[in-house]
């Protein structure tokens, strides 16, 4: 923790909590906003005194909060009876010389069995403190975690993601946290960059990777311009669940569009009309590819069911217009210019102009 909720509001840890009470307010009136506009400090101070309120304020969270950073590990004391004994006996007079060698030999037992109860004892004391401070990381992520859940289950994404922030805080390894923050990152931050992080690190901590993970991943690197990284999480993808739909299509897009390699492309459209038959951007995606490839009847063909599931898009009109041109079809050519500039393909117009007489 980065300050102690006590000492920002100003009061003991036997206070009650009409002192705590109390204290915020005076402390809020003091240094609320509104009072100092434009000054940071005075905002980010409040900001300190509402959450302390809000810790202290909660019995479940005040407790939590006390065991966390005010519990204190035992140790042995430097006076203990052992030590005592030890000094005690080094101190009486030295043995007659017949019974010198028994004495040493039982001084140096009871050394040797003080140590290892001092031994015992100090692994025990560390190892039970290992596993409450673990045990109660744990408990006090899943609470802000619940917390976050329940936020963004009422739309108030950005408290949600600041839960799973802190659940995280206690937790690095909770591998849902960082999930849930980076889909609330792509779909209302669009920070594709931290959302990158974040299912990067879902991955790292994940003993068995989810393909969505990759999935996410994968989308946020093409929104960043990394199409060879991102085609590699998308196989990722893929490798994990075969009959994910969404992955080939990404996969067919990037070697199509990107990279320039419709042979390829085609086999990944492929994919996607067999597990999703009504996906008209599959179809004029091979069908832009056949067209590439100059197999332009083939590519009129996937255009027309493209459009017969969707008659909105201008574009898809302008590149069917360019395979009929290409096979001499010049008046039906024309006909699909005219709807492409209707729809606001301003590529259409050159070819209008130069094969329509217009």
């Amino acid at each position: 923790m980065e300050f102690d909720h006590y000492q920002v509001l100003g009061v003991a840890r036997t206070a009650s909590e009409n002192d705590i009470r109390a204290a915020f307010k005076s402390l809020a009136k003091k240094y609320h906003p509104d009072k100092h506009q434009g000054q940071a400090f005075y905002e980010e101070h409040f900001k300190k005194i509402n959450l302390a309120y809000q810790v202290l304020s909660d019995k479940n969270k005040k407790s939590i909060y006390d065991r966390r950073y005010y519990s204190q590990s035992t140790n042995i004391p430097k006076s203990s009876p052992e030590a005592k004994r030890t000094y005690t006996y080094s101190a009486k007079k030295s043995p007659p010389k017949n019974k010198s060698t028994q004495r040493k030999a039982q001084s140096k037992g009871a050394e040797r069995k003080a140590w290892i109860v001092a031994a015992i004892g100090i692994l025990t004391v560390i190892v039970c403190g290992t596993f409450l401070y673990f045990f109660m990381n744990h408990y006090t992520a899943n609470l802000y975690y619940e917390e976050g859940l329940a936020l963004e289950k009422d739309k108030a994404y950005i408290p949600a993601m600041e839960k799973y922030s802190e659940a995280l805080g206690f937790e690095k390894d909770f591998v849902p946290a960082y999930i849930k923050r980076g889909k609330l990152r792509m779909a209302y931050l669009y920070d594709y960059q931290g959302a990158f992080n974040d299912f990067g690190q879902a991955l790292k901590y994940s003993e068995k990777p989810d393909f969505y993970t990759y999935f996410y991943r994968g989308k946020c690197l093409v929104k960043l311009e990394k199409y060879s990284e991102a085609l590699e999480d998308f196989v990722a993808c893929n490798k994990l669940n075969q009959f994910y739909d969404s992955a080939y299509f990404y996969r067919a897009e990037i070697e199509n569009f990107v990279f320039e390699k419709p042979t390829l492309a085609i086999k990944n459209y492929n994919k996607v009309i067999k597990l999703n038959p009504k996906s008209a951007e599959a179809y004029f995606g091979r069908g832009y590819c056949y067209q590439a490839l100059s197999r332009h009847k083939e590519a009129i063909r996937n255009i027309n069911t493209a459009i017969s599931s969707n008659e909105n898009e201008g574009e898809w009109f302008y590149y069917r217009a360019l395979s009929k041109l290409a096979l001499a079809d010049t008046t039906s050519s024309c006909d699909d210019l005219f709807i492409a500039i209707q729809k606001k393909c301003k590529k259409a117009y050159p070819l209008l102009k130069n094969y329509c007489n217009i």
